[in-house]
C-alpha cells in the first residue's frame, strides 16, 4: 500500500469560474473523484482582497469567482479535461452521479425537516 500511495502529489489545480457555480464543495469532491480519480481537499478563495485557503469546506457553496482547489492525484492533472467537464443533469455518462447527489441533499433535507 505504501509504495502505491508513494505515487500520489498534491497539485493546485485552477478551477473556471461558470464550471461549478452553484455546486457545494462535497459534491464537486465527489464529480471529481468518480469522473477523473482526483481527490479535492481544500480551496483558495479571494476573500475580500487576501487569498484564504481552506481545508474541506464542506458547505461552501461554488460563486461565479475563479478558485483554485486542492487536490491530490498521481498526475499532473490536465487543466482544460477538469474545466471542460460535462455537468449535464440529462448526460447519460452523468445520470447515476447527479442522481446520488439529489438524493443526498434530499435526505439531508429531509433530516432538517424532522
Amino acid at each position: 500500500n505504501y509504495l502505491t500511495g508513494i505515487k500520489y502529489e498534491l497539485y493546485q489545480v485552477p478551477f473556471k469560474n461558470e464550471i461549478f457555480v452553484g455546486l457545494k464543495f462535497k459534491e464537486v469532491c465527489m464529480i471529481l473523484y468518480y469522473k477523473l480519480g482526483m481527490i479535492l481537499i481544500g480551496l483558495e478563495i479571494k476573500v475580500g482582497n487576501q487569498l484564504k485557503v481552506f481545508v474541506n469546506p464542506v458547505d461552501y457553496v461554488f460563486t461565479d469567482n475563479d478558485h483554485y482547489g486542492y487536490v491530490v492525484h498521481h498526475e499532473k492533472p490536465n487543466y482544460i479535461e477538469v474545466n471542460s467537464m460535462d455537468l449535464q443533469n440529462n448526460s447519460a455518462e452523468n445520470f447515476y452521479i447527479m442522481h446520488y447527489l439529489k438524493r443526498r441533499e434530499f435526505t439531508n433535507s429531509k433530516k432538517e425537516f424532522l
